[in-house]
């Protein structure tokens, strides 16, 4: 039996503090409830999670790679993950946050 697909996830905290984390959907599917529930703390396969202190939870999309540079060309990797040229223009234009620039 091969193990489930995991995939990568960014948590962030009330702090601003981030932490990547590989789950699987049935694991993101058990925190998201616990939070919806306000559990205090949930044990899963890579470690146990105090969910109080948590802003969000996002999915990190996996990027198709391109023959030329190795990442789609719409996408760019940032500290956020990666995101594509217009919300980064949007960002940048609008709300004065640069994501390429670090500012």
């Amino acid at each position: 039996m091969t193990p489930p697909k995991t995939y990568q996830y960014q948590i962030q905290y009330v702090d601003n503090t981030y932490r990547m984390v590989d789950w699987t959907k049935a694991e993101f599917v058990q925190v998201g409830e616990w939070i919806s529930e306000q559990k205090y703390s949930i044990v899963l396969s890579d470690g146990i999670f105090i969910l109080r202190d948590i802003r969000a939870i996002v999915i990190i999309p996996e990027v198709e790679e391109s023959k030329d540079n190795g990442l789609a060309e719409d996408q760019k990797l940032t500290e956020w993950g990666f995101v594509d040229n217009d919300t980064a223009t949007y960002l940048k234009d609008v709300m004065g946050i640069d994501l390429m620039g670090g500012n």
